[in-house]
């Protein structure tokens, strides 16, 4: 059965991933557009838009991290356990963690919040893949 707060947990995800997507395609778009033609000064072009992917891999993070500390409020919606977690930082922590598929496991999830972190693995996963093939792309059109 669907609680308030699996709505409000699948509705918070659902805000999350579109952020990140929209954030990252922006940044992402802007930056290849920005050094699209760019034939002198390769190598600080390529530190720029490396920065800037980084930059939006950052918002990203902090945004999971946010928005899963405030579901963290919400009784019954879950939180974070396995160690000692009392503020927002532990949940950017655990976001950056999550986002990066690094997954150390002294912190996790427990109670519906999952869903949020479940969620940020995959499309993590996908935006630092498409940051590498966006760097990859810009790489080959200054290096040739």
């Amino acid at each position: 059965m669907l609680t308030q707060t699996h709505a409000i947990i699948l509705v918070a995800t659902l805000v999350a991933l579109i952020a990140s997507v929209v954030i990252h395609c922006t940044v992402a778009t802007a930056l290849m557009r920005r050094f699209d033609g760019v034939t002198s000064k390769q190598s600080t072009s390529m530190v720029i838009m490396v920065l800037g992917l980084f930059v939006a891999h950052v918002v990203e993070i902090v945004l999971f991290g946010a928005i899963s500390w405030l579901l963290s409020q919400l009784g019954g919606a879950g939180s974070l356990a396995g160690g000692p977690v009392s503020t927002i930082m532990d949940y950017i922590y655990f976001s950056t963690v999550t986002y990066t598929t690094l997954g150390y496991g002294e912190i996790y999830p427990v109670g519906a919040i999952r869903f949020i972190f479940g969620t940020e693995a995959l499309i993590g996963f996908m935006l630092i893949t498409w940051s590498a093939s966006v760097t990859f792309l810009q790489m080959q059109r200054l290096w040739r």
